[in-house]
């Protein structure tokens, strides 16, 4: 099961956690996280297994949680182009 930086940014947003929820969960504070979600740092063996435990990830949950994900996201810069469209 591979738990990166994007997937800690998108499991952090399908549960609706703040940065300080998820840094708190994880046990690192909310500036490392933060640097973990754009790649700055990598998530080390501690953070990924908490993230498993405290979210009680399988394999399977994982790959349900991210296909929900990848179905539901939204493509922030065609809305605004949209948006733009409509209002000139």
């Amino acid at each position: 099961m591979v738990i990166d930086y994007t997937v800690v940014g998108r499991l952090r947003s399908i549960y609706r956690l703040s940065l300080a929820d998820m840094a708190a969960l994880l046990g690192v504070s909310e500036s490392h996280l933060c640097r973990v979600e754009k790649g700055e740092r990598v998530m080390n063996d501690g953070m990924r297994q908490r993230c498993i435990n405290e979210l009680e990830l399988s394999p399977e949950k994982l790959n349900r949680l991210l296909s929900l994900y990848d179905e539901t996201e939204v493509d922030h810069h065609k809305l605004r182009d949209n948006h733009h469209k409509r209002r000139g």
